[in-house]
C-alpha cells in the first residue's frame, strides 16, 4: 500500500497512519490533495483499519 511518494502509509494493531511528506510545512497541493483522497478510499476498503491519524513529517 506505501505506493505514494508523497504520503507514506503505516498499518499496525488496525491503525494506519498517514504521514504527508511535503516539508516543510507538508501544504496539500492538488497532487497531494488527489493521492490522499485515493489513500482514503483505499483504506476505507480495508477491514484491517479502524483508525486513520493524518499527520505531517517535519519538525514541527
Amino acid at each position: 500500500m506505501n505506493q505514494y511518494s508523497l504520503v507514506e502509509v503505516s498499518v499496525e494493531n488496525q491503525v494506519a497512519i498517514v504521514t504527508l511528506n511535503r516539508p516543510p510545512f507538508n501544504p496539500l497541493n492538488k497532487e497531494l490533495f488527489s493521492k490522499v483522497y485515493l489513500l482514503m478510499e483505499e483504506l476505507e476498503q480495508n477491514q484491517e483499519v479502524r483508525v486513520i491519524i493524518i499527520t505531517g513529517s517535519g519538525e514541527k
